[in-house]
């Protein structure tokens, strides 16, 4: 019989180790005691085999690896006691002590735990000091237990173990005087991303060095450019904090972690891939938001009336479909918010919980575990619910389930990948659901696509030249009227602000079923319930372009060539195939170049030498008003040129406010004119990335300039992020334009 794995022990509590401790300390000792694999019980037997006090052991331990043992402070402080909520830390045991410039003090009860020294190097940004303690003592802080007259010599009660719960681990927010740059930078990440809404966060190789991008309303804007090294050391900080292994840079690894910031808490998803070029690092932000009503989505009146229809059904299942990120989640809780009274008992199943709501009690699946969709779903029907989410029909064992349970006596929500409301009928009889029990537990499908909602404060009408997707939409689909994006600050730039969604929903009458039982082929299935009164998804589109409430593009972006196929059909006329739909690539990975220079003719003959040496894309500011504008629209800088010439009367603290923000933390800077100013040199002078010279008489003069600058920025040192950083956080914010 194969015997049971045992789980492995964790890092910071094995005991082989001691026994070599122990030989080298009585080596002559006759029956040395076996140890138990508890690392406390461990050290008690071999305290006890010896004479000695813990703390005696302590020191004999100390003594033999070379380190340090000294007595533990009472509390720890502030900056430090933040770490201790990390579960790998905890099961490492250990207890920052203090930090200095150039290393952090962490108090171990076992310093041949692997990886503990790389992971608590990369958790702080600088080299660690081991001192020895006994574990008791370290988990003595953990539990909260004060060590008041704790002295080496004495001993304390054995204090019972905690139970291994896996809390979280957390970012917090809040920068100290002793952070680390690279601590500071990646507060400034999740910050810039809390503050802008973003749903995703991207650090990536690209080029030389690395790109972090965020997704807002479901597309992904550029943040900043960092050098490859700064980059690694960013993405070994996040995988410290959240309990990966920071040195391990060949497997993918998973975990969760939760940022916490002044005003709010939010729970993170990271993930890190091995890619070409170093690690690919994605943050998942969830419960930023409040759940949604259905008043809250802002659906056309037509959709509106057919999905209330349904959620007022009393039995039966609903299904939510669409491709990955077209707000399916959001739908399906804006309908449980209606629902959610306290006479109705509420159970989800989802993967992950993404939205928390009272008086819901939702189940989070785990692979890993053994608690898949289907094996929850079993027990949730036991549970008396009267409402059932479900995250996902993913497989057949899950759909059999739903439809047993929507036709005895549950109303059951569902979300399902499918292109269209009525294509999730024939999806439903793939998954092995016979068609008859399709027909009788389905109350109705509805389908959807998330479009950009455009920015009130700077959306302007379509006027001619008509683009072609506009001018054909105006001669056969009947638009009278349409906006189009621009770009101002609220948006930051994009033309868009929030996201609605394009519906259709089907209702499945007896008609429908009657269909169904009879194997009819999609088409015909369309054609009947475009009878009934289910419009397309093109045909919501269309009145959400009519109501000015997005635009041509967006819905050409998200929609595809499916929005003319399907007007063409409606209209009986010949689809125009790709009309409008031909994108651009961006294959320039320098990034954009911010040109500051005050005289105009001197600014455009700049831009004019960066153009012949190969930098494309240039944003020109003229002003600090001109400047700051740039750094709210324009994040996908690789270099700036300032000409300082009767541009500010403070223009260091102008460089320093954009060296304290995501996308210019560490991009170079190159200083023209200010050679002769000694403020303003001495000011630059420590920092990383940026370079003081005279005005150039050609191009060939300004490549020199900036070549010894952009190398650097492409092999910078380990300190280049913390001079940066740290010359930054010595200049206040500048003040508002016009204040």
């Amino acid at each position: 019989m194969k015997a049971k794995a045992q789980p492995p022990s964790d890092p910071g509590t094995s005991t082989a180790w001691l026994e070599q401790v122990l030989q080298h300390a009585r080596p002559d000792a006759v029956a040395p005691p076996q140890l138990p694999p508890n690392l406390e019980r461990a050290w008690d037997l071999v305290a006890g085999f010896c004479g000695w006090t813990e703390w005696e052991l302590a020191q004999e331990i100390a003594r033999q690896f070379g380190l340090h043992c000294e007595p533990l402070p009472d509390d720890v402080p502030a900056e430090m006691a933040v770490h201790l909520r990390s579960p790998w830390m905890r099961r490492y045991l250990a207890v920052p002590l203090r930090r200095g410039d150039e290393h952090v003090v962490v108090a171990v009860a076992n310093p041949t735990a692997e990886g503990l020294v790389e992971r608590v190097s990369f958790l702080f940004g600088v080299a660690v000091v081991l001192t020895i303690a006994p574990p008791a003592q370290l988990r003595a802080h953990y539990d909260g237990i004060g060590m008041r007259g704790s002295t080496p010599g004495t001993a304390e009660a054995d204090p019972q173990p905690p139970p291994h719960e896996e809390a979280p681990s957390e970012f917090h927010l809040e920068d100290h005087p002793g952070d680390s740059a690279i601590i500071t930078l990646c507060n400034v990440m999740l910050r810039h991303a809390i503050e802008q809404g973003a749903s995703d966060i991207h650090v990536q190789p690209l080029g030389d060095g690395g790109i972090v991008r965020m997704r807002l309303d479901g597309l992904l804007h550029n943040a900043g450019r960092l050098p490859a090294a700064v980059m690694r050391r960013l993405i070994g900080r996040v995988k410290a904090v959240s309990g990966m292994n920071p040195t391990d840079r060949l497997h993918p690894q998973d975990a969760h972690a939760r940022a916490v910031a002044p005003d709010r808490t939010l729970d993170m998803r990271i993930s890190t891939l091995p890619v070409i070029g170093g690690e690919k690092l994605v943050i998942r932000l969830l419960g930023g938001h409040r759940p949604l009503t259905l008043a809250d989505l802002d659906l056309t009146e037509t959709e509106l009336g057919q999905l209330q229809n349904l959620v007022e059904a009393s039995m039966g299942l609903v299904i939510v479909a669409g491709p990955t990120g077209s707000g399916k989640t959001t739908t399906l809780y804006a309908v449980l918010n209606e629902k959610n009274t306290s006479d109705v008992s509420i159970v989800t199943v989802e993967d992950p919980v993404e939205i928390r709501m009272p008086r819901l009690a939702q189940t989070e699946v785990n692979a890993k575990s053994g608690l898949d969709f289907a094996n929850a779903l079993r027990s949730v029907v036991r549970q008396d619910p009267d409402i059932v989410l479900i995250g996902e029909i993913r497989d057949t064992e899950t759909a059999s389930i739903a439809m047993q349970a929507a036709i005895t006596g549950h109303l059951v929500f569902a979300s399902v990948h499918a292109n269209d409301a009525v294509s999730v009928l024939p999806r439903l009889r793939e998954l092995g659901v016979n068609s008859d029990l399709v027909g009788e537990a389905v109350r109705g499908v509805v389908s959807q696509r998330l479009i950009r909602t455009l920015c009130n404060a700077c959306a302007a009408p379509a006027a001619a030249p008509w683009t072609p997707a506009e001018g054909w939409l105006m001669q056969h689909a009947g638009l009278t009227t349409s906006r189009r994006a621009v770009g101002c600050a609220v948006c930051h730039g994009t033309g868009y602000r929030g996201r609605r969604s394009v519906m259709q929903v089907l209702t499945v009458t007896p008609e429908v079923a009657h269909l169904l039982d009879h194997g009819a082929p999609l088409s015909e299935l369309r054609k009947h319930v475009a009878g009934q009164g289910m419009r397309l998804l093109a045909q919501s589109a269309l009145e959400r372009i009519e109501r000015g409430q997005t635009s041509v593009q967006e819905v050409l972006r998200v929609m595809g060539t499916d929005f003319w196929r399907s007007l063409a059909e409606v209209a009986n006329l010949p689809s125009p195939g790709a009309l409008g739909m031909v994108r651009t690539p961006q294959d320039d990975l320098q990034g954009e170049v911010l040109l500051i220079a005050k005289d105009d003719a001197w600014r455009t003959t700049l831009a004019g030498w960066l153009r012949e040496l190969g930098w494309s894309r240039i944003v020109e500011a003229s002003d600090e008003q001109g400047v700051l504008a740039a750094m709210r629209h324009h994040t996908d800088s690789g270099l700036t040129v300032v000409d300082v010439e009767k541009l500010l009367s403070d223009r260091a603290r102008l460089l320093m406010q954009m060296r304290s923000t995501l996308a210019g933390a560490v991009v170079p800077i190159l200083v023209l004119g200010g050679l002769n100013n000694v403020t303003l040199a001495s000011d630059l002078a420590l920092q990383a990335s940026t370079r003081l010279a005279d005005r150039p008489s050609n191009a060939k003069e300004l490549a020199q300039q900036l070549q010894p600058l952009l190398q650097a920025y492409a092999s910078p040192g380990d300190a280049s992020a913390e001079i940066a950083m740290a010359t930054a956080s010595r200049y206040p914010a500048a003040p508002a334009a016009g204040s």
